[in-house]
Formats: structure tokens, sequence, C-alpha cells
């Protein structure tokens, strides 16, 4: 439980730091007249990558733990 939380914690804070560096890398990616719109998103989620699959494995981890714990909380009074 622990472990995801703290994975969580540092996706977040690693997330928000990142936001300023992945706003410059999308705004140098359209930085010409011909590009079209989508090349920021796409420069954007590439430099927060590392971040949201951080945040989403946390998610993930704490999600699976608190479902294991309540099946062994149910299974305890059954026998």
């Amino acid at each position: 439980m622990r472990f995801g939380k703290i994975l969580l914690l540092l996706g977040l804070i690693l997330f928000v730091l990142a936001i300023p560096i992945a706003n410059l890398l999308g705004g140098m990616a359209t930085g010409g007249p011909d590009v079209p719109w989508w090349k920021f998103w796409e420069a954007f989620f590439i430099a927060e990558t590392i971040p949201i699959l951080m945040i989403l494995i946390g998610i993930v981890i704490l999600i699976i733990i608190s479902w294991r714990r309540r099946k062994i909380e149910e299974d305890d009074g059954s026998y």
C-alpha cells in the first residue's frame, strides 16, 4: 500500500514539474506555419509519458491492494 502511494505522489510531483518543459517542447514542435495543431499535443504528451505512466501504475497498485484487502476481510468470516 505504501509503495503505491509513494509512486502515485512521485508521479504527480513529476507531472506538475514537467508541465513547463512539455509546454516548451510542444511550442517548439508547432513553430512553423505549416505544422498541424495536433503536433503540439504529440510533443506535450511525449514529454509527459513517464509521469503519466507512474500515476497510472500507482493507481492500479492501490486498486489491486484495496481489492485484495477487501477480499481477505470477506473471506475471514466464512470459516
